[in-house]
């Protein structure tokens, strides 16, 4: 009888946790980005000219250029499908001017209670920063907006690999969410632009 509180306790320290380990690691499927699904914007122009003018850090915190496809890839294949030029003559550029995801550690809290937590350990920032410049010579037309979006998740501590692949995919989605719906709104700003 004496060894059941030993038993117990070998038990509960040591064999559950591995078992509720085990158990709580259900492999997570990323967010598949789908820019095919956004509507697109029907513009007064017969040339989408696309300039992806952002030079990717190639070092901590920034990680775009670790994405398959990268960020720069996914902004101008959902430029593609979403400013679609039908006029007969001018032309509409749009410059990426920033296109970042970056890790960022956040500070441990260092309360009795903090430290035995699952604290938040990173921070994944997106940042999109865009020109869209429209020229038409007919009617000697033009205009130019800037349309900035951001979106930004935290990451626990004990997350594992997938899980720091779905956070990031969510956060790109969310700001791309953001950018397509600023997009909308500023298009609207430069008269004429938008065709019914």
């Amino acid at each position: 009888m004496k060894n059941i509180p030993l038993k117990l306790f070998i038990l509960t320290f040591f064999i559950l946790p591995f078992l509720n380990g085990c158990s709580s690691n259900v492999k997570k499927i990323p967010t598949k980005l789908e820019i095919s699904n956004y509507k697109p914007i029907r513009l007064d122009s017969r040339h989408l000219e696309i300039i992806d003018n952002w030079k990717m850090p190639l070092n901590s915190p920034y990680i775009e250029h670790t994405l398959d496809p990268t960020f720069s890839e996914i902004l101008i294949d959902w430029a593609s499908n979403v400013l679609l030029p039908i006029g007969g003559s001018g032309k509409v550029i749009l410059e990426i001017t920033e296109s970042s995801v970056q890790t960022i550690e956040i500070p441990r809290k260092t309360s009795w209670y903090d430290i035995i937590s699952d604290q938040q350990e990173t921070k994944i920032q997106v940042i999109i920063n865009a020109n869209l410049t429209w020229i038409q010579p007919v009617g000697g037309k033009e205009g130019m907006v800037k349309i900035e979006s951001s979106a930004s998740n935290t990451i626990r501590e004990s997350a594992s690999s997938n899980d720091y692949d779905v956070v990031i995919h969510n956060t790109i989605q969310e700001a791309i969410n953001l950018l397509d719906f600023q997009t909308r709104e500023k298009v609207l700003e430069i008269p004429t632009l938008v065709l019914n």
